[in-house]
């Protein structure tokens, strides 16, 4: 479910209410027209929040009662994970956060597990974006909510935390501060909560965006706690991607890894992993070659790990 952060406000009486922004094919909440509602599109709202919906602000404003307020951020809460059959991708130029990581601990309880999400080195972030993994054989979400005194909310105001359960399994979040601020260092994120149904599985970040004040951005593999009960291949990040995108998967136990990428008519265009890997969380990058280092067209692609008799496979889109 969407979990909101901060006081609740209500539209101005005789406001027109959008209570849906389209539908797959046009969703209004796609602010920069990728084709989905994803992070990206969450940090330029973040951006407007608080401020009149006119001028540059107007297409945020989707309840229509000329604010950017809580009201919209429900409706783009509702959009967010929609996404539509093509887009281009939003190019953004790498940040300072290069060398930040984020990590994940967890405290038990006796029917309770709390996952506690963490950064570490970050400078002048304004916001952040993970996916977690959990195994759910194991655990069962509950909840998740900002921490108590959060690394973020020590740079000025944040009214909005968005906390998803995208799949069994799967946990994201993004939080970021209004107004321009910006925090640096070490801190708490988030914690996440889950009921126990099974004996301990694994939780871990696979992979996470941190966004700084001067608009950069970095995709940054994360440190994991922990080894996972169960193999896994997590969606690549970001996704529409260009011209780079990550893919993380993890292995409860050593093993020889394929992981290649296909084209929709099954040829094999780059294989991205062919060897031994330790148990753990790795990920790969791809940067949108195939095995001559020529660039690929945009277009979807599958990729499909293979391992100890285990696969799986996903869909990514490449668009320029």
């Amino acid at each position: 479910g969407i979990r909101v952060s901060g006081a609740f406000n209500t539209t101005r009486p005789g406001a027109s209410v959008v209570l849906s922004s389209g539908g797959p094919a046009g969703l209004a909440s796609d602010f920069d027209g990728s084709g989905d509602v994803g992070f990206d599109d969450f940090f330029q709202f973040a951006g407007a929040f608080g401020q009149p919906g006119t001028g540059e602000n107007k297409k945020f404003d989707l309840d229509g009662d000329g604010e950017v307020g809580f009201g919209d951020f429900f409706i783009f809460a509702g959009d967010f994970g929609k996404t539509t059959k093509s887009g281009k991708a939003t190019a953004f130029r790498p940040g300072v956060n290069a060398q930040a990581s984020l990590s994940v601990g967890t405290v038990s309880s006796d029917d309770r597990l709390t996952a506690q999400v963490g950064a570490s080195n970050v400078a002048q972030m304004r916001g952040y974006s993970v996916v977690v993994s959990y195994d759910p054989s194991s655990l069962a979400f509950v909840k998740a909510e900002r921490a108590e005194d959060a690394l973020l909310s020590r740079g000025g105001p944040t009214p909005l935390f968005l906390a998803r359960e995208m799949a069994p399994g799967q946990v994201i979040l993004a939080d970021a501060v209004t107004g321009g601020g910006t925090v640096s260092g070490d801190g708490a994120l988030a914690n996440i909560v889950f009921r126990r149904i099974g004996p301990d599985g694994a939780v871990g970040v696979d992979l996470a965006q941190v966004f700084d004040g001067s608009g950069g951005a970095d995709v940054l593999a994360a440190t994991a706690k922990g080894t996972p009960s169960t193999y896994a291949l997590a969606q690549n990040i970001p996704n529409p991607f260009n011209p780079e995108t990550q893919i993380a998967y993890g292995l409860p136990e050593a093993g020889r890894v394929r992981l290649t990428v296909y084209n929709l008519v099954g040829q094999v265009v780059r294989t991205l992993v062919d060897g031994d890997r330790a148990a753990g969380r790795h990920s790969v990058r791809w940067d949108g070659r195939d095995e001559a280092g020529r660039r690929l067209a945009s277009g979807v692609y599958l990729y499909r790990i293979e391992v100890n008799g285990f696969s799986a496979v996903r869909r990514m889109m490449l668009v320029k």
